[in-house]
């Protein structure tokens, strides 16, 4: 985007100077202290303001108004959602409640968590529950005591499960309950959890980024004996954040361009019937959900259905690439098979700024992609993170999304748009 920073020129209409004056000393050092003061208080105003900006645009319940650009005039709320109670399992556990170390010996385990900054006490007790897993040579695991769980600093937490998440034998570790870092207040401060199991919850909290995670379930839910409470536990954790949309359609608006841009795909006489008619109601409010194909407005903020589950459950490119589809989604994008082949046979790899309908891949370093989501405007995507039934769909910041899979490497969105500019053929029809 181009810069805003407003260019100010001082000169005299000839271009020279025809101002003169002498000054003292005394003048300059009082001028320089004046300037060197104005100057840090207008830096501090510069990074408080710009605080504040962001704390508006992550803040639960905090209406933000996304960049200016040929998508119009939005304007989104985050809020936070709640799966169904039906789709949790009192009785969940989360992993085995073991530490699983790889190919590694009792002093190169001792090192490893000695390196993450456990206490030689803590190491010694660690130790004395070491044991090989049964037909496993290779694997070898920890029994923690709850005493010590609780007992790590956040800082060693951080370091020990980060290390542990890099072997799937850690399941609570590598798929642990995650929230970002700028909800934690609206997570636990407005549930219905009593004191002391928020507080053990922030206690036993660890970091990945700006993403905090919560790996210790087991560990927590052994002291809720209700089972309808561990429940609604499960649906604490489980909240996700998502982005309530609408857009502002004045009177004046262009049609045309809202048009163009919301009309991708072959949908241009479906989306102009809803934006020129609030244009010429003399202005509306709509929300984005309106303006979306079928696929999407049928499953944004929702989990789900029974059905979706029984087989193979809906996750992130079976979402993204039937976005378009009219009728029944296409399940080969349940399969990788079928993605990389949708991928190399029909998309490029974009090179310009993206639009409506462009898909977005998180790739690794490697160039491997863990996740796709479909582009909707500035920052923002329609997204499912991940197959679980308690993921909804939803729209979300690319930022947001990123920090839903803090994997320990950087990873890199990635752009691609339909060779033919038709993703399917979806007709003109939004039902």
């Amino acid at each position: 985007m181009p810069s805003s920073k407003p260019h100010v020129a001082l000169r005299s209409p000839t271009g020279k100077s025809f101002f003169h004056l002498r000054l003292s000393r005394r003048f300059f050092k009082i001028a320089g202290t004046v300037l060197a003061a104005t100057a840090a208080v207008a830096l501090l105003g510069y990074f408080w303001v710009d605080a504040q900006n962001k704390s508006g645009r992550g803040g639960i319940g905090r209406e933000f108004e996304l960049a200016a650009g040929p998508w119009g005039k939005i304007k989104a709320r985050p809020v936070l959602i709640k799966a169904p109670a039906e789709v949790f399992d009192p009785d969940f556990q989360l992993g085995d409640g073991l530490w699983h170390f790889d190919s590694a010996s009792p002093h190169a385990i001792a090192g490893i968590l000695r390196d993450c900054g456990l206490s030689e006490n803590q190491i010694s007790a660690l130790l004395a529950t070491l044991r090989q897993v049964p037909g496993k040579p290779n694997l070898s695991t920890l029994q923690p005591p709850a005493e010590t769980v609780v007992s790590l600093e956040p800082e060693t937490r951080s370091r020990l499960y980060s290390r542990l998440a890099r072997l799937d034998a850690n399941f609570a570790q590598c798929q642990p309950f995650r929230m970002g870092s700028d909800h934690l207040e609206d997570w636990l401060g407005r549930s219905g959890v009593d004191p002391d199991t928020r507080d053990l919850v922030r206690k036993l909290l660890w970091r990945s980024g700006d993403t905090l995670m919560f790996s210790d379930y087991n560990l927590v839910a052994a002291r809720i004996p209700d089972p309808a409470k561990r429940v609604d536990f499960q649906r604490l954790l489980a909240e996700k954040v998502a982005l309530f949309a609408t857009m502002e359609i004045p009177a004046g608006a262009d049609v045309d361009g809202l048009v163009q841009y919301w009309g991708a795909e072959g949908r241009t006489e479906a989306v102009r019937s809803i934006i020129e008619s609030a244009a010429a109601s003399g202005g509306a409010s709509i929300g984005i959900t309106e303006i979306l194909p079928p696929f999407a407005r049928q499953k944004l903020n929702r989990f789900p259905e029974p059905e979706l589950l029984k087989n193979s459950p809906p996750a992130c490119h079976w979402s993204t690439f039937n976005f378009f589809r009219r009728g029944k989604p296409d399940d080969a994008f349940h399969t990788a098979a079928g993605v990389e082949k949708e991928i190399r046979e029909h998309y490029d790899p974009l090179k310009g700024s993206p639009r409506f309908g462009d898909i977005v891949l998180l790739n690794e370093p490697d160039g491997s992609s863990i996740h796709s989501a479909v582009f909707i405007a500035d920052d923002i995507v329609f997204t499912k993170n991940g197959p679980s039934a308690a993921t909804p769909w939803v729209l979300s910041t690319i930022e947001e999304m990123t920090a839903f899979y803090p994997v320990g490497k950087a990873l890199t969105p990635v752009f691609y748009r339909h060779k033919t500019g038709v993703a399917c053929d979806q007709g003109g029809a939004l039902n």
